[in-house]
């Protein structure tokens, strides 16, 4: 008799988890290549997988993703150009310039429009029984994969693989100030001199101008060639172009406080920087572990991530870092693509590196990196210090952001690399308030009400239940943009003091002439007499 008791109160268990646990049917599509957004797609979709969710995955060869009975998993393999531009040779020779926005939007955009093209994806978009509750797009200076979830019906979400910038706030509606907000890709964190604050302005200006009259239309035409049929048979109302840019529930940003802007944000902006974060981390080699735990003194982590090449350095700055690391009595893990011949016995090097239980080890006390977003991301979660040589993107802006936070030195990438990181590694070991400062961020980084994992289970949610976060909408996004910037006002004050001056002029003209008229009268009468 008990046991059957046990077996209804264990089916009445079971019954109210599911109750509880609703699944839903969710897109998330990051068409962005590189392991760093790899990482964040994959995160983003175990996460919600361990939430009972179903979910459809859509990125360019997504990496080492675990198969799931829940998970629909569809690749899509382009060429990549950009990332064959990426090497520390041509980026220093000037060969390549990969801080033009301009350049790298209308790459990013032509190679969403490919992927959205592609037939793996068409045939997708063309399957009547497909639907989805929500989608989560990554953003990354393109906007074009608002097609996808347009044609499903779908509220959508961004997810922004950067610190808070005027882009991405610009899609929710926000109307940033460019002397605090800056673009993407701008290198200075405000405040900002007089001249970087102009320069600031020129570089939101010369986006929006590129993006609105040379990017989007060109978009726009390729959604009404391959997309909007699609809409049509589905629905029969087809949205312009414009109404699915500016549509968006929210923005999940992978950013936090502690490693970014105190900037004032919309509702409709969460930061949930460092979910990808996990607790049961992958341990390490034991013969990484081995070295770790017998190096007392400390451990300098070295890389430069997954895109650039450390085997990229110029030979002879390669041989001056290892002269100088032969006098440390600090181990040296670096992360190099080749095994280094007659290399010092302090230093090891790693083709792979488990880098976040690298970083959680106790004993590291030093990360020398390009200051990639995860990186920086895990660089404060754990607490250690970091000097950082950024090349491109938002590099330049984390790196100077934790700079000025105080527990981070920059080093540019040049010719003179190796004299420059000694100095830079001797200030930082040579002086405990960088590591300080790292401890001090990293509590400011723990100290949430929830964690970023719980966040955006919650806003993902509250995006499927309400049907959209409408309450989330910023009014913004129904005043036109020259209403917003009081442009409508600006003319009509301009329109009132012309009319006004040439009034004022007219009747000076007026009583210019009367007075003449006037002095010629008494003049005359004078004559006269």
């Amino acid at each position: 008799m008990r046991g059957v008791l046990n077996s209804y109160l264990l089916l009445l268990c079971l019954a109210l988890s599911c109750s509880l646990c609703r699944s839903h049917k969710i897109l998330v599509v990051f068409p962005t290549p590189g392991i760093r957004h790899a990482i964040l797609g994959n995160a983003c979709v175990e996460l919600l997988l361990e939430a009972g969710h179903q979910v459809t995955y859509l990125s360019l060869a997504p990496r080492a993703v675990k198969p799931h009975k829940n998970l629909t998993l569809i690749e899509i393999f382009l060429p990549l150009p950009i990332e064959e531009k990426i090497t520390l040779k041509k980026t220093m020779s000037g060969d390549v310039n990969l801080n033009n926005l301009n350049e790298f939007v209308t790459n990013i955009s032509q190679l969403e429009m490919k992927f959205v093209a592609h037939e793996r994806v068409q045939k997708f978009l063309s399957d009547p029984k497909e639907y989805f509750d929500v989608a989560i797009l990554e953003w990354l200076c393109g906007e074009y994969i608002v097609t996808i979830p347009a044609v499903f019906g779908c509220p959508y979400i961004w997810f922004s693989s950067t610190d808070s910038h005027s882009s991405i706030l610009r899609l929710i509606g926000d109307v940033t100030n460019p002397a605090l907000v800056t673009t993407c890709h701008f290198k200075d964190v405000a405040p900002m001199t007089f001249m970087k604050r102009v320069s600031s302005l020129w570089d939101h200006v010369k986006l929006y101008l590129h993006s609105e009259f040379n990017v989007r239309p060109k978009e726009d035409k390729e959604y009404q060639r391959t997309v909007a049929p699609l809409i049509a048979k589905r629905r029969g109302v087809v949205p312009s172009y414009y109404e699915l840019l500016y549509n968006a529930s929210l923005v999940l940003g992978n950013t936090h406080i502690s490693v970014g802007k105190a900037t004032s944000l919309p509702p409709a902006y969460k930061k949930v920087g460092g979910f990808h974060v996990r607790e049961n981390r992958e341990p390490l080699p034991k013969d990484l572990k081995d070295v770790m735990d017998k190096s007392t003194n400390g451990v300098i982590y070295f890389s430069l991530g997954a895109t650039l090449k450390s085997d990229d350095v110029l030979k002879e700055e390669i041989e001056k870092l290892l002269i100088f690391f032969s006098g440390l009595s600090h181990t040296v893990l670096w992360k190099f693509e080749r095994e280094i011949p007659n290399k010092p016995i302090n230093v090891y090097t790693i083709s792979w590196a488990p880098q976040q239980s690298i970083l959680a080890h106790r004993n590291c006390i030093l990360f020398i990196t390009h200051g990639g977003q995860l990186s920086i991301l895990e660089a404060v979660h754990f607490g250690v210090p970091l000097i950082g040589i950024p090349v491109f993107a938002d590099q330049f802006m984390n790196v100077n952001t934790l700079v000025n936070k105080g527990m981070a030195k920059r080093v540019d990438m040049s010719y003179n690399i190796a004299d420059d990181l000694k100095a830079a590694i001797e200030e930082v070991l040579g002086n405990s308030s960088y590591t300080q400062a790292a401890k001090r961020q990293s509590f400011i980084y723990h100290q949430r009400a929830v964690s970023p994992a719980t966040e955006i289970l919650h806003w993902v949610e509250h995006v499927i239940q309400t049907r959209g976060a409408p309450l989330l909408r910023s009014p913004g996004l129904g005043v036109p943009w020259y209403q917003r910037t009081y442009l409508d006002f600006a003319s009509v004050v301009i329109a009132t003091l012309i009319v006004f001056t040439l009034v004022v002029m007219k009747l000076f003209s007026v009583l210019k002439r009367v007075v003449k008229t006037v002095v010629i009268k008494l003049v005359g009468k004078k004559k006269q007499q």
